[in-house]
């Protein structure tokens, strides 16, 4: 059953990551950022473009752990429910 789990919930933290990392955040402060630094390249507009773009990665990380945080909670409820009825059929034979 441990075996299991362990692999169960390791292949939903590779699909949290997928899906995390492969979403699009579009936020309005890192258009800004990029228009401004397509209008006029200067090296201020170039850092806070940078710091947009770290801000989403950051966005992006927190959204696969958010994904993996709920997929492994289902799935540990749902492996607690069929342990609770096995027992309780096994105390009732």
């Amino acid at each position: 059953m441990k075996k299991w789990l362990v692999i169960l919930l390791s292949l939903e933290l590779l699909i949290a990551i997928l899906l995390g990392q492969s979403s699009v955040v579009c936020r309005a402060d890192f258009e800004r950022a990029l228009t401004a630094q397509f209008r006029n390249p200067t090296p201020e507009n170039q850092m806070e473009l940078e710091r947009q773009r770290q801000i989403n990665v950051l966005y992006r990380w927190r959204l696969s752990a958010v994904t993996f945080g709920q997929m492994a909670g289902v799935t540990l409820l749902g492996l607690y429910i069929i342990h609770r009825r096995r027992a309780l059929a096994r105390a009732g034979e």
